[in-house]
């Protein structure tokens, strides 16, 4: 044992413990794209996607979609140099305080946030920086502002509104009822098995909807009633369906027996749920900022088409083009 320990200890000392990660650590500074002078990593796409994740930002995650959004900000950050722009550190920390507020924290909050998952800050900067320089791209196209009208935006109302998610959906309520039994031999298993169904079928005969459960399991002991469950009648199986209509909401089904006890399930109604709407002033904000978000992009991409053509761009792993 202490042989073994001190051979641990000079393989650590003579630097020897770390050729193992050594391969690890050399692969997420692969180098997979330049973009001019500016190298992309493995690293960079990584930071990237954990950056995406911890901020809930519902963007594409796959490394091939975050390697490209990364080579945009590249090639925005040459031209801004080409043109001598610098972020200042009012437009830095204003941005960063926004992007705080929205996470529902302040800056150092999120910088909290992005070190327990392993983000560096300067991938939040960069991130950032990316944002403010796109900005002045657009404002120098003139391209600054989008313009949306009252009937753009009602039309897309209407859009969201007619989506098939939001139509109503029938819901059956079910609950069930179990008569546990204690572990023993299986004769012994069996004797109680019977002993809860009789038990089990009195209860049933009690009943008079799922509002008499409490009293209908008076006088039985360990009986256990579960909450009740919503369940689509779409997805229902048809099998389970059929037996709550054919039960209704006057008889039990069961009683069940299973390795652990008796079971029977309660069939409290049906009804028709329609999924929450915000109110309508929240829905045309809503289908405003998606609009306007939706035209930025367009100009976006405008706009680094041609700065990609004027940038070299330098794939390493043609297959990541």
């Amino acid at each position: 044992m202490m042989r073994t320990f001190v051979l641990a200890a000079l393989v650590a000392a003579a630097g020897l413990a770390g050729l193992d990660t050594a391969p690890a650590a050399a692969a997420s500074q692969r180098v997979v794209v330049v973009v001019d002078d500016q190298p992309i990593t493995d690293y960079d796409v990584d930071q990237r996607i954990r950056l995406y994740e911890t901020l809930g930002m519902r963007r594409a995650t796959d490394r091939k979609a975050v390697l490209k959004e990364l080579v945009d900000d590249a090639v925005k950050r040459s031209e801004a140099k080409r043109n001598k722009i610098d972020v200042t550190d009012k437009q830095m920390q204003e941005s960063l305080e926004r992007l705080s507020k929205g996470s529902g924290t302040d800056i150092k909050g999120l910088e909290t946030k992005l070190r327990e998952r392993g983000v560096a800050l300067s991938t939040l900067k960069e991130f950032v920086e990316s944002s403010i320089i796109t900005r002045w791209l657009l404002g120098r196209q003139g391209e600054a502002q989008v313009e949306v009208n009252d009937a753009e935006v009602q039309r897309r109302v209407a859009t969201i509104t007619s989506d098939p998610r939001l139509k109503p959906v029938t819901v059956y309520e079910i609950q069930q009822i179990e008569l546990p039994i204690e572990k023993g031999s299986e004769a012994m298993a069996q004797q109680l098995l019977y002993a809860r169904a009789v038990e089990a079928q009195q209860m049933a005969q009690r009943y008079k909807g799922c509002g008499s459960l409490r009293k209908a399991a008076e006088g039985i002991f360990n009986v256990k009633i579960g909450q009740p469950v919503q369940a689509a009648a779409d997805k229902m199986p048809p099998e389970m369906k059929q037996a709550l209509e054919e039960a209704g909401t006057k008889r039990l089904i069961g009683p069940m027996p299973g390795p652990s006890g008796v079971r029977m399930i309660a069939f409290c109604g049906r009804r028709n749920v329609s999924p929450p709407l915000p109110p309508k002033d929240q829905l045309e904000a809503y289908a405003r900022s998606q609009i306007e978000e939706e035209r930025f992009q367009v100009m976006i991409d405008r706009v680094l088409r041609d700065l990609r053509r004027r940038s070299f761009i330098d794939y390493k792993d043609a297959s990541l083009q």
